[in-house]
């Protein structure tokens, strides 16, 4: 394997938001996500998430004061980023998150705090990055619907096929253990009747007691057959699904489409692309 196979080229995304300009150097190697931080001008080291502590991180590790922390999942990696407020303590703010795609392709999306309302910044021309943004901009309802596959198969997967599998699959080994514990439970047999005599004795006088019957009747509903159940969930989710990222791929084409280009922030919020330029990193590892 070559050096260019085991190390995948760094794709560089910019943007802004709230003002902040954003500069991640990302790698995309299968089914991991790396990235380095330019954040104003100013290059983080995220430390990981299990290693943080608050005595640690108070007070920052840059100039800026800002702490960035790293979760990793899945082909995705969460950078949360934790800014001092006024007298220094610092707090949750927005996360970066980088997802690999396939083929050393992937997106980088910051979101607020929670997580949520994402706003993409844009990969460098020419980056596999890119070329998959352009594809998806120009198919969103094959990209929709490959999204809507995954995801309807992650929720049909376990409500219907694994139970099934399981069911036939554990089946004979439910019948083995029944005849296998038939004389432990025979012995025991005896025990058990000795126990609901004691029950019976001691609670067998209380009364029980039954609600009246209230005079409510229900209409007689049309009895459905059973293949009407298995198709109509799976229908549902699927459209559901399908429905969601078809709305997720358009608005992501739309952010992207409008989203300005990326530099740096002045005071006023305004981009300079070709002013205060953010350090390379070169010297700086990759995460």
């Amino acid at each position: 394997m070559s050096a260019s196979e085991s190390s995948p080229a760094t794709t560089v995304y910019r943007g802004l938001r709230d003002g902040h300009a954003y500069e991640i150097r990302a790698r995309h190697p299968f089914l991991e996500a790396r990235a380095e931080l330019v954040i104003d001008g100013v290059l983080h080291e995220p430390v990981r998430e299990r290693s943080r502590t608050p005595e640690g991180t108070e007070g920052g590790d840059a100039a800026d004061g800002i702490v960035v922390t790293v979760q990793d999942g899945f082909s995705s990696a969460t950078y949360q980023v934790r800014r001092p407020d006024g007298e220094g303590a610092l707090h949750d703010a927005e996360r970066i998150v980088v997802r690999t795609a396939w083929r050393g392709a992937g997106e980088v999306d910051v979101t607020d705090s929670l997580g949520m309302d994402a706003q993409p910044l844009r990969p460098e021309p020419g980056s596999a990055s890119a070329a998959r943004e352009e594809r998806r901009a120009a198919h969103p309802l094959r990209f929709a619907l490959v999204a809507a596959g995954g995801r309807a198969a992650g929720f049909l997967l376990p409500l219907l096929g694994i139970g099934a599998l399981l069911s036939g699959v554990l089946r004979p080994v439910r019948r083995w253990a029944a005849e296998a514990t038939a004389p432990v439970r025979e012995a025991l047999a005896p025990v058990g009747e000795a126990i609901s005599a004691v029950r019976e004795a001691l609670f067998g006088w209380i009364p029980d007691i039954s609600l009246p019957a209230l005079p409510l009747s229900l209409p007689d509903l049309p009895d459905l057959p059973g293949w009407v159940g298995d198709v109509l969930v799976p229908a549902v989710v699927v459209l559901g699904a399908g429905a969601a990222a078809w709305r997720g791929v358009r608005r992501r084409a739309r952010r992207l489409e409008q989203a300005p280009q990326g530099g740096q922030a002045d005071g006023d919020g305004q981009t300079g692309e070709d002013e205060q330029r953010p350090d390379d990193g070169s010297s700086s590892p990759m995460r």
